[in-house]
């Protein structure tokens, strides 16, 4: 029941996602809004998608017992990469939203590939960990 719920809320944010990509390119098509709009609310949109994603990741993991690794260091992994995510998608629509327009893309793009590398660098401590603690066979 709980892992059909996630797929649920999985699939309407996908959706609304989609949708809401569909209607910004609409108004952009129909000269309703300006392009610089559009970019802005796009970035905005994407901003909140990693904002809501860093909240589920922690509370979205397989239990803790049934994993390879020590379940507290995955726990402050999965946690603390939930916190990355949800300040970078604050970074990343607020700097779409609020920047001068040359600097908003730069901003953005930054706080997203910043959060991507240090993520990968606490799930390569999280395996490397795992192995250092792992009885020699």
């Amino acid at each position: 029941e709980k892992r059909a719920k996630t797929i649920r809320a999985s699939l309407f944010g996908a959706a609304l996602m989609m949708a809401g990509s569909l209607a910004l390119s609409l108004i952009a098509q129909l000269d309703l809004a300006s392009a610089g709009l559009t970019e802005r609310a796009f970035g905005v949109m994407a901003g909140v998608m990693l904002i809501v994603t860093g909240n589920f990741l922690p509370k979205t993991a397989r239990p803790l017992t049934a994993q390879r690794y020590d379940p507290a260091r995955r726990q402050r992994v999965e946690r603390l990469s939930g916190w990355i995510l949800v300040l970078a998608g604050l970074v990343y629509a607020s700097a779409s939203a609020f920047a001068p327009a040359d600097m908003a893309n730069p901003l953005s793009i930054g706080a997203g590939l910043s959060a991507l590398l240090i993520i990968m660098a606490l799930h390569f401590w999280l395996v490397r960990g795992t192995r250092d603690t792992q009885a020699p066979s």
